[in-house]
């Protein structure tokens, strides 16, 4: 999965770079700190070596969407704050799911070779942190509807002359990595491997942010996803049937903004 906020960043004015005062994102940045020097610390070791009472205490934290997310009511000057919690979201997710892979890697190993002999891991760490998951990726997922209604105002009011290459590529890069986000995360809603729990909070919390990924998206990639759903739709509980119709429906909008349109 691709660091979408980074490459969010590459949109970014020097003058866009003051937000707010009131949003204190200070406790989440120290404790997204501690919790990748844990991951770090215990790289190699198994997902039971992580559950100490204070990883335990981080990942609560860092799930509190009443505390972060909905701290305020969030304005353009709040944009820079809010990718950057997006950001720190999206690397507690990674480090989850990519735990362990780095001392794994052969350096001998081809591309090819380390696709195919560490995504077992990555899946397996899926399965294994899903208690974690459960809460910490539905507020990545918020955390990214929440930016982007930010972002497209941000775009909209923005100088013709000032969109160069560099924001156009950016901007571009960003909507791919997105589509490769959520294609990860609508087929997990289907992976009768994952608890139902896991898979209704993160189909909760799809169905809520759709409407503003999907704006994001071009009308050929919505439709790419549409095909995800579906195709996961027979291995999906009856219990997600409203959350999945809420999907379906904004990715069938055909409605194109200025993000969908680079």
């Amino acid at each position: 999965m691709l660091s979408t906020i980074r490459i969010l960043a590459l949109v970014l004015f020097a003058s866009a770079a003051t937000a707010a005062g009131e949003f204190d994102l200070q406790p989440y940045r120290e404790a997204n700190a501690r919790f990748l020097e844990l991951l770090a610390a215990n790289e190699g070791g198994v997902a039971k070596d992580l559950r100490t009472p204070e990883f335990a205490r981080l990942v609560v934290l860092m799930s509190d969407e009443k505390r972060f997310l909905r701290a305020k009511k969030f304005t353009q000057a709040d944009m820079p704050e809010v990718m950057d919690l997006c950001d720190m979201a999206n690397r507690n997710d990674m480090g989850l799911l990519f735990f362990g892979v780095k001392s794994r890697i052969d350096p001998k190993w081809s591309d090819a070779e380390k696709v195919r002999k560490l995504t077992p891991l990555i899946e397996q760490n899926s399965i294994d942190f899903q208690p974690e998951l459960t809460t910490l990726l539905p507020f990545q997922i918020r955390c990214m509807g929440l930016g982007m209604p930010l972002l497209e105002g941000f775009i909209r009011a923005l100088p013709a002359d000032q969109m160069t290459q560099v924001r156009r590529d950016g901007l571009t890069k960003m909507r791919n990595g997105y589509a490769q986000m959520l294609t990860g995360m609508l087929m997990n809603i289907g992976e009768t491997r994952l608890s139902i729990s896991y898979r209704g909070a993160v189909a909760e919390a799809l169905a809520e942010a759709s409407p503003a990924l999907a704006s994001v998206l071009s009308l050929s990639q919505r439709a790419q996803l549409l095909e995800v759903v579906q195709k996961s739709e027979s291995t999906m509980p009856r219990e997600f049937k409203t959350a999945r119709e809420r999907i379906e429906r904004a990715l069938q909008n055909p409605e194109c903004s200025v993000l969908c349109t680079f």
